[in-house]
């Protein structure tokens, strides 16, 4: 045991100790294998982050997958469903048109399904075209 006397005591016979045992029964600094180990956790935790990664990365791909494909089936009955509603518009205006046995629509009716029928299939043309090909995220800057 060393003592030192005390700078900021202001008695002047009062004797600091200090207790060198304390350092000389520290642990010593990390070993090599200590060191390797940690390397080793330290690979293994970056392969499980890169494994997460793709696993990610290959859900993603099966959901757009996913999502294409149930867009091209949607968008073949929304085709279907289009078409054969102007075709019974169609076979309604020529049927006015021709009028056999007295079938007779007003022109206020014509002009109502016409223009809602236009209407109808111009936005859903939109909505569907705005589904199958979405605008890409704008990149954050």
């Amino acid at each position: 045991m060393e003592s030192l006397e005390s700078p900021g005591n202001r008695e002047p016979n009062r004797v600091v100790s200090l207790d060198l045992t304390v350092i000389a029964d520290a642990e010593p600094a990390a070993s090599a294998s200590d060191f390797a180990t940690y390397e080793a956790e330290s690979k293994r935790h970056d392969l499980d982050r890169a494994w997460l990664h793709n696993e990610k990365l290959r859900s993603e791909i099966a959901d757009q997958d996913q999502d294409r494909l149930e867009r091209e089936r949607y968008a073949k009955k929304i085709f279907e469903l289009l078409v054969s509603w102007l075709v019974l518009v169609g076979i309604a205006l020529f049927v006015n048109g021709s009028k056999p046995n007295g079938f007779d629509i007003s022109d206020q009716v014509m002009l109502m399904l016409l223009g809602t029928s236009t209407t109808g299939v111009i936005g859903i043309f939109l909505i569907v075209a705005n589904y199958l090909f979405p605008k890409p995220p704008r990149a954050k800057e």
